[in-house]
This record gives structure tokens, sequence and C-alpha cells, in this order.
């Protein structure tokens, strides 16, 4: 529901929510429940007579039990009512901000020995993502026990581990996410995809090097910066193929925001030199025929990106990129180049 306004629902890919939750909503299935829901809400309001943000949320989660939507443990457990309140409250979702993602006491308890039992599988690497999240949420309870669990911990399992401790903003993890970053980009080229469901990127997936530099880059390391400078070089762009190489770009842009220093524009001058990302504008009076490719798009869409950095890095060159955006005509790349201007 709109803050400001009652008696309107925004469902579908139009609802607002961090990109971190986006991801895992976005779906075609997601938005349908999502659709179905909102009806249901609605019907309710307009059987009651009643606003929408007036209805009885408890009988309507009961009707989504009946129908097999929601689980009875999915509104009997306290886990539901703190999440919302928190959001409500502070607009607070995971991975959101510079700080810790969400205060402990918004999250049902769990004691000592049962986040030691979560750190313990996440350190064999057999965590689900439901486990990791009960972490990441208890960051002053979790930081002391990743810390102590991290020099005993090999292989993938201590990379989860470091993970984990950079997302809560702790450093102790960084030197382990170093030798990982530098393993994967150790061959002559970038690794390409561990799977592909897509012919575009996986919205849900990069390859293990682009997470790390993003990792390393939100604690500040600025000892990530020579490593971007390696993926730089090593990018080769297929101007007719969108594939791993857009992610190895765009986490190096988003790394750069983050460290926002002139040690980053070689990385990013040397992208934007990259063939299929330099001129990749189409100014006003362009034959719009030629908004049509996909991939087109999403390397245009990398080389404002790339604009943005350097902008945001110092560069002259970053002001120019985003200027011939501002005059794209494909208008979803224009407004952000304009947004980014004003």
């Amino acid at each position: 529901m709109p803050r400001d306004l009652e008696g309107i629902l925004v469902i579908g890919k139009a609802y607002s929510c961090t990109h971190d939750a986006l991801a895992l909503a976005r779906m075609q299935r997601d938005l349908m429940a999502m659709g179905g829901v909102a009806g249901l809400a609605a019907a309710q309001a307009l059987r009651a007579g009643r606003a929408v943000s007036e209805i009885d949320v408890g009988r309507l989660q009961s009707e989504l039990v009946e129908a097999g939507i929601l689980t009875r443990n999915d509104i009997e457990s306290d886990r539901l009512d703190a999440r919302v309140n928190g959001w409500q409250e502070g607009g607070m979702v995971l991975g959101a901000g510079k700080g810790p993602p969400v205060a402990d006491q918004q999250w049902p308890e769990l004691s000592e020995d049962d986040l030691r039992g979560r750190i313990r599988r996440m350190a064999a690497g057999d965590l689900l993502i439901e486990g990791t999240a009960d972490v990441l949420v208890r960051p002053e309870a979790a930081v002391p026990l990743l810390k102590e669990a991290l020099p005993s911990a090999t292989g993938p399992g201590r990379v989860e581990l470091a993970r984990a401790l950079c997302f809560l903003g702790d450093a102790a993890g960084a030197d382990a996410l170093l030798t990982a970053l530098d393993r994967e980009l150790a061959g002559d080229e970038l690794p390409q995809w561990e799977h592909r469901r897509h012919r575009m990127p996986d919205h849900g997936w990069a390859p293990p090097a682009a997470y790390l530099i993003f990792l390393l880059a939100r604690l500040g390391d600025r000892r990530v910066i020579p490593r971007m400078n390696v993926i730089a070089d090593k990018v080769r762009m297929d101007p007719a193929r969108s594939d791993a190489m857009f992610c190895y770009v765009h986490a190096v842009c988003l790394a750069a925001e983050r460290l926002a220093g002139a040690d980053c524009l070689d990385a990013l001058n040397t992208l934007a030199e990259k063939a299929g990302i330099r001129a990749s504008d189409l100014p006003a009076g362009t034959d719009p025929r030629r908004t049509v490719d996909p991939t087109a798009d999403r390397y245009a869409y990398l080389e404002l990106c790339i604009g943005r950095a350097l902008l945001r890095c110092g560069s002259p060159r970053g002001r120019e990129i985003v200027d011939r955006y501002t005059r794209d005509i494909r208008g979803v790349l224009a407004r952000s180049a304009q947004a980014e201007c004003s």
C-alpha cells in the first residue's frame, strides 16, 4: 500500500523494495501470487465496507492457508510480525544501508548454541539461505562467533564465513576473500557461467568473482582495486552476445562507486574503451528500430554505469558519458542519466 494513499494496492513489478529483495520476488510465480493475494485483500475490503488498510489481516492469512499459499507455521511464528514491524517502522530490509542489516530484537530468539550450530554448518558449506539469514540478522551475536570459527575453516566454508563477516562490516575475513578472488582471476580468461538457464544474464546469479569484488568494496578494502584492473584487462565483450562479462563489468562499476577514488579510474577507463560498450548510446534522430536489440540495450546500460562510476570518481569523462545518455532515445536510460545530473 502506498504510504500516503488509501484504496490503492501496488503489485507486480511496480511495488517498491530494495534490489536485494527484488531478486527473490520478481519471478512470474511470485508476481502471480502477489496479484492473487491483492485481489483477495481488495475483495475483503469491499465486502466489509472498509479501507484496505483496515481489513482483517488474520482472516486474510487464514484464507491463504486454506488456499495453500501460506502454511500455518508461516503465520503462527513471531518472525512475521517482527519483520513486518521492523520494515514499517524503519524501512529496514536485509542488506540495505551501511550498518548492520536489521537490529537483533526484530527477529525471534535464537540461542547461542543454535547460532553456533548454524555457523558450523556455514563453515561446512551446507547452510541453506534461511539459516544464513538467521546469522546475518544478528550481527552483534554472530560476528564474534564467525571470527572464532574462521581460522579453522577451510575450502568453500572458509569463504562463506568470510563473506558473512564482510557483509556485516567486519574486516576479519577480507584476506580470505582476496585469496578466493585471486584464485578466480588466475586463468588467462575470466570464468564464464557455472550454469546457464537464460540467453541473457541471470538476475539472481553472477560469477563468484563479481560478488567478491563488490563485497570487498562494500567493506572499503582498497586492495580490491588492483583486482578490478585485472578484470578490466581480461574482459572480452562480444557485441552480439550477452554473457558473464556483463556481470564482471557491472561489479567493477558498483565497486568503484563504493570506493569513489581516482585509483579506480584505470579500470573504468579500460572498460569504457571495450568494443561493444563504447559509444552504445542512440541519440535523438536514430532509427527507433535499433532499440529492439536487448543485447545492445544491456551494453548501453553498462556504458551508462561506467559513466556514472567515472563521474563519482571525479573524472570529466564520466560527465561526458552521462550527458550523452541524457539525450538517448531509450527513455529508461535517458531518465536515469538525467537523474544522475540533477
